[in-house]
């Protein structure tokens, strides 16, 4: 793939994958849910999905599969997880 280009077919796969996950955790769930808790926690998983190929940024040779992986894991982890990992790089351990 050209560096110049967009791949849309891997962000569209990529957050199709994210937006299973979360629809996946919210049938997981034992919470009360509305479609509005259904359709945010979907979009706000396949937007997390969707960034998995910024990583090509720094690893411009990683391989597909990968990519996918790094996907699931972000719409696994979900933003209260991912604020608690970056608040702990940028403020330290013990904050």
């Amino acid at each position: 793939m050209d560096n110049d280009k967009i791949d849309i077919s891997f962000f569209t796969w990529s957050s199709v994958l994210g937006a299973l996950i979360g629809l996946g955790q919210i049938l997981d769930s034992s919470e009360q849910l509305s479609w509005r808790v259904v359709v945010g926690r979907a979009l706000v998983s396949a937007g997390l999905a969707s960034t998995a190929p910024a990583l090509l940024t720094w690893f411009p040779q990683m391989p597909r599969m990968a990519e996918f992986a790094f996907a699931a894991m972000l719409a696994s982890l979900g933003t209260s997880a991912l604020q608690s990992i970056v608040r702990r790089v940028l403020l330290g351990r013990n904050n």
